[in-house]
């Protein structure tokens, strides 16, 4: 059984257990807009955009279903020039990646569900990964120019855990709004390693596992 079959299955087992034990079901859908920070990116920041279906109920559990889009660009690797003033890039390497990813998790409610209520929210996500690279240098005291680019693609997995807070923002509390802590496990050092340049020396390995804020928004439809 292939790997989403497996993903698939839990999430159908979720879904039946919140059926079982909760009093009422209502689909749901969500959008969530997460950043991470980390000092090896450029800005120090990395971005997902995730949309997804949730089967809520009054049980404690609420699993979910998503897509996930991923993003971000590793600081510049440059080398100056020696001897010169001001300083002028001699090379420059950008490397950057982005991903489509299938999610499963559940959000777990730690309080009971009133105005406010506080979550947790493990899930794994799966999904292929691409990586570019772009390799620069300076002729004869130009402007900076392309000399190689490479690509790769590469199918990665792994946890992210996300512990926040959520109210409705409506009488007839069918949206709610969340914000919540992220920590994801999310490490891409052996894909930048892959981007083999032919040309250079310079390298971009960083990992990405780090702590980031999100938001979500959910509609419950009736």
């Amino acid at each position: 059984m292939s790997r989403s079959c497996h993903v698939t299955s839990l999430f159908l087992f979720l879904w039946g257990f919140a059926s079982v034990y909760g009093q009422e079901i209502r689909p749901a859908v969500f959008a969530s807009l997460s950043g991470f920070r980390h000092t090896g990116f450029e800005d120090n920041l990395f971005t997902d955009f995730e949309i997804g279906l949730s089967a809520a109920s009054s049980f404690w559990i609420t699993p979910k279903i998503s897509y996930k889009h991923s993003g971000g660009r590793l600081n510049d690797n440059i080398v100056f020039e020696e001897d010169t003033a001001p300083l002028r890039v001699k090379e420059e390497l950008r490397t950057y990646y982005s991903a489509n990813l299938f999610g499963i998790g559940a959000e777990i409610r730690l309080t009971k569900q009133e105005d406010f209520w506080v979550f947790f929210w493990p899930r794994y996500y799966a999904g292929n990964f691409k990586f570019h690279g772009e390799f620069l240098k300076r002729d004869n005291n130009r402007d900076l120019v392309y000399k190689e680019i490479v690509k790769d693609n590469d199918f990665e997995s792994y946890i992210d855990f996300s512990l926040g807070f959520s109210g409705y923002i409506d009488d007839a509390e069918k949206l709610s709004a969340s914000v919540f802590l992220s920590y994801t496990t999310m490490d891409l050092k052996g894909g930048f390693k892959s981007l083999d340049f032919e040309q250079t020396n310079l390298r971009a390995y960083e990992s990405t596992e780090t702590l980031g804020l999100g938001f979500m928004i959910e509609y419950k439809p009736w």
